[in-house]
């Protein structure tokens, strides 16, 4: 039997960081797999002033099968506080306001799906209103997000058992408080709105827990980002974030003080990248004794650091990790760097449970698998959950979720293991079996040329070349290729240099029947292929021949092709052909 295979390589070698190894096994019983999606606003929000994007509003039903298409539990989005509040002051959302609607038909269809629905009041996006009041720097936002949280609680909260008051609050703490004339990266500025923003936390998980709990049965916390530093310096300590000092972000002030007043059920903790760092020197000025200096590579050992870091600082609170992994291989749907990522990441968190006892780990969300929105020019994710053709990654989460880990051996369609595979990353000098054939192949539009010669009729190939300019990259045409019409011969003889078992070539629907049917039968092109593979019989290669290669004849197209059924009895007749003229050889 031949199986023709076409061999897709990625960059799959990251630099890993602690821990090498890879590690098989699966994840506890109760373990949490969920997509984290984010959900842009499109009414006026501070975020709007930089970027916009509707798409997740409009797609959000493509989002939801996207997520369960990869078999998760739990769908974690974020509300968009200008869609329910478009005031300074809390009041409750009318019931004929559109983000009202909007957001109950996101949980409506979550919970359809089967799914447990994950819910962030705050992601960043301040209502303009608000923030030209000050935003975080003005006190009066706490009360006002204590208003908007109520009115989710009470809207929502009778399915919603899942609530984070804020994702990445670090963030806001750091850049989004920024107005006119005030000096981002001001101590004193930064200082007033953490503050500001913690108290906004602490308030509103006060508010759920008295108000609330007893009578929706639900649990609320915070999603913390930060970066793994490491130092520059090889002859000074590696992990730089291991005194909570040096914890960059403030997450190590935030974590203390969420700790200290028991304002969290959870933590969700955000993990981008790996930083350089170096020591600052004495004119410097910063809240931090460390300066990141650089973007390194993904490096996923550092994430089982972190991990181990926040076992002795949460005081036994489930943590739920969350990575964004933003490299898609250009949208193609063998995105083997993003399931590396995926598959290295994951397994570090494995390791960090199953090898360290960071017990406190409960689950793992993946970035959204559909077009999302991360504040930048990137996009992340792709669209094979839309129902075309799935990516590679997309393939790799459904599996590692079905098998809640990684079980050894090639489990997912199209042969792709969920774990490392020995060899992986490495040459294996040896040998191939006895009877494994070498072989070259082509296609008839590739190489042969002569596209209005002898007889041949136009095809579906020569359409596109001549006619669609831009779907042929340099707008080049099959008319002469190779030449191999004409060149067959130096062909073979290449081939024979190569010292190849086997050559698979195309027959030319086209250059046999040219108008696409039996009525007309073109000797030449009979007379052509017979030369080749006469020439390649003599020369020790065995001929492989593939009747049809999208080069349906262009009378066949203009009664529909493939989408009119006499097309079949027409393929019947010109493969009856190809096998009487050369199936004695082939």
């Amino acid at each position: 039997m031949l199986v023709h295979l076409t061999l897709l390589y990625g960059a799959l070698a990251f630099a890993r960081g602690w821990g090498e190894e890879f590690t098989f096994g699966t994840f506890p019983r109760h373990f949490v797999w969920g997509v984290a999606s984010s959900t842009p606003g499109r009414i006026y929000t501070n975020w709007d002033n930089d970027t916009s994007d509707q798409m997740s509003y409009a797609e959000v039903d493509n989002n939801i099968r996207a997520a369960k298409f990869l078999g998760v539990s739990h769908y974690h989005f974020a509300l968009n506080w200008s869609r329910l509040f478009t005031a300074r002051e809390g009041q409750n959302s009318p019931n004929d306001n559109p983000g009202l609607k909007y957001y109950n038909h996101v949980i409506n269809a979550t919970l359809a799906a089967g799914m447990t629905p994950v819910v962030t009041l705050l992601a960043g996006e301040l209502p303009i209103p608000i923030q030209e009041d000050g935003g975080w720097l003005n006190s009066s936002t706490v009360r006002h997000f204590r208003d908007y949280a109520m009115c989710c609680f009470k809207e929502f909260g009778d399915r919603v058992k899942f609530w984070v008051t804020m994702q990445d609050p670090s963030s806001m703490i750091k850049c989004w408080h920024s107005v006119k004339g005030i000096e981002e990266n001001d101590p004193a500025i930064q200082a007033e709105v953490q503050v500001n923003v913690m108290t906004s936390h602490n308030e509103v998980y006060k508010l759920y827990d008295t108000d609330f709990r007893a009578t929706r049965g639900g649990q609320i916390g915070i999603i913390l980002s930060t970066n793994w530093y490491k130092t520059r310096e090889p002859d000074m300590i590696d992990d730089v974030m291991a005194d909570s000092a040096s914890f960059p972000n403030h997450m190590g002030d935030v974590l203390t003080q969420l700790m200290h007043n028991r304002t969290t059920d959870f933590v969700g903790v955000a993990y981008p990248t790996t930083f350089l760092s170096q020591p600052l020197r004495e004119h410097e000025q910063s809240l931090h004794a460390w300066s990141r200096t650089a973007l390194t590579e993904m490096a996923p050992g550092n994430l089982r650091k972190l991990l181990n870091w926040l076992k002795g600082s949460v005081q036994g609170l489930p943590i739920y990790v969350v990575v964004s992994i933003a490299r898609t291989d250009g949208g193609a749907t063998g995105d083997l760097q993003r399931v590396a990522c995926y598959r290295d990441h994951i397994n570090e968190i494995l390791k960090a449970i199953n090898i360290d006892d960071c017990l406190d780990v409960k689950g793992f969300f993946f970035t959204s698998p559909m077009d999302t929105h991360d504040g930048s020019e990137n996009r992340i994710g792709g669209t094979g959950s839309r129902g075309s053709l799935p990516k590679a990654s997309e393939l790799y989460i459904q599996q590692v979720v079905k098998d809640n880990g990684f079980t050894e051996g090639f489990n997912i369609m199209g042969g792709m293991a969920t774990g490392r595979v020995a060899n992986e990353n490495s040459t294996l000098f040896d040998q191939f079996p006895e009877g494994f054939r070498w072989g070259a192949s082509t296609s008839a539009y590739q190489i042969e040329g002569a596209w209005n010669e002898d007889g041949r009729g136009a095809t579906f190939l020569d359409v596109i070349a001549h006619i669609h300019k831009g779907a042929i990259i340099d707008n080049s045409t099959g008319n002469v290729a190779c030449d191999s019409y004409h060149k067959y011969m130096e062909d073979i003889r290449i081939l024979q240099d190569t010292k190849v078992d086997t050559y698979h070539f195309s027959i030319s629907w086209g250059r046999i029947f040219p108008y696409g049917t039996n009525h007309t039968v073109n000797q030449l092109g009979v007379a052509y292929y017979k030369k080749v593979i006469d020439g390649l019989l003599a020369a020790g290669i065995e001929p492989i021949a593939t009747i049809y290669k999208y080069d349906m004849p262009v009378d066949l197209l203009k009664i529909g092709g493939w989408t009119n059924q006499s097309t079949i009895e027409h393929f019947k007749a010109y493969a009856r052909v190809c096998f009487q003229e050369f199936g004695d050889k082939v």
